[in-house]
């Protein structure tokens, strides 16, 4: 009989000050405002593993990424097809390109601390690792999805003749753009619930927008989602809570920024946090059966 088993792991991932932000597009690391985090979790039903990880960085890419996944699989002791990394796309947070950096070097303007960067690597192998050998039980999964209202906003102003007139960025503050309407987005906060009889052991979220309402100060944020996971932990302080950015490409918090930069971190975190509350009390739970848990990797080509 095969039970669905579970365990989590967080770890920090904060740069050293004078660290490139965001692949050097905005203030290095001058000061942290609030440390950031990866966070991930293993599910196992005796027979496949998988590893669900989420990193507040902007962006993991190639060979970054490949050491990153190979070390989730080792420290889990699985295939690196069942590890899915995810970056949540934070501004005031490091870009990990390792296969840039040369080029970058050669001009003088490398962007990453390839030592620190190795050191996150060996940390997530050993957290995985660690988190394997403490599973207990799921006994009933559940989802919910609530309707989020002041957050996402499409940043593409499409006029009458199709075209696009103007762009609403993520801190927009021009009372013209912002009087536009909402435009085209998914308005769902959804989230996966995991319990333990009535308790909740873990939470999924998942909404469509870029991250970012406050970046460029040059200190380490996780910006809005960082502030909604910690007003989750303060709600459901027994679980592991882990937020994925959804298809945000052209949506951004722009309709509703102000230029207090500080307020809008309270302000979209409150309103995610919220969300995610929601969700989790609007799951509709279903208990988990005996049997296989099946797992697809699906390769896409743009």
């Amino acid at each position: 009989m095969n039970m669905i088993r579970f365990s989590h792991f967080t770890i920090e991932v904060t740069p050293p000050i004078g660290h490139a932000l965001c692949g050097g597009l905005v203030k290095p690391a001058q000061g942290v405002r609030d440390p950031i985090y990866a966070r991930g979790m293993i599910l196992d039903d005796g027979r496949t593993r998988v590893v669900l990880c989420a990193v507040e960085f902007c962006a993991i890419d190639d060979t970054a990424h490949r050491q990153a996944v190979q070390a989730l699989s080792r420290g889990a002791g699985i295939s690196s097809r069942n590890v899915a990394l995810h970056t949540v796309h934070q501004h005031d947070v490091p870009y990990v390109h390792l296969d840039a950096e040369p080029l970058l070097k050669k001009h003088g303007i490398g962007q990453l601390d390839e030592i620190w960067w190795a050191s996150i690597v060996k940390k997530l192998g050993q957290a995985a690792e660690v988190a394997s050998k403490r599973m207990r039980c799921v006994t009933a999964v559940g989802v919910g999805e609530t309707r989020i209202v002041g957050g996402a906003s499409n940043r593409r102003l499409v006029g009458s003749n199709g075209k696009v007139l103007a762009m609403r960025h993520s801190m927009s503050t021009d009372p013209k753009l912002q009087a536009w309407p909402v435009g085209l987005i998914d308005p769902l906060l959804r989230a996966i619930t995991l319990w333990n009889g009535q308790k909740l052991v873990a939470s999924l979220s998942y909404y469509a927008t870029h991250p970012q309402s406050a970046y460029g100060r040059g200190l380490v944020s996780a910006d809005a989602i960082g502030e909604a996971l910690r007003l989750t932990r303060e709600r459901f302080p027994s679980a592991q809570h882990i937020y994925f950015s959804g298809c945000g490409a052209n949506i951004t918090f722009g309709k509703y920024a102000t230029k207090n930069l500080e307020g809008n971190i309270r302000l979209f975190g409150g309103r995610i946090a919220s969300g995610i509350a929601r969700a989790i009390h609007n799951s509709e739970k279903q208990r988990v059966k005996p049997g296989p848990m099946r797992w697809r990797a699906l390769s896409v080509k743009l």
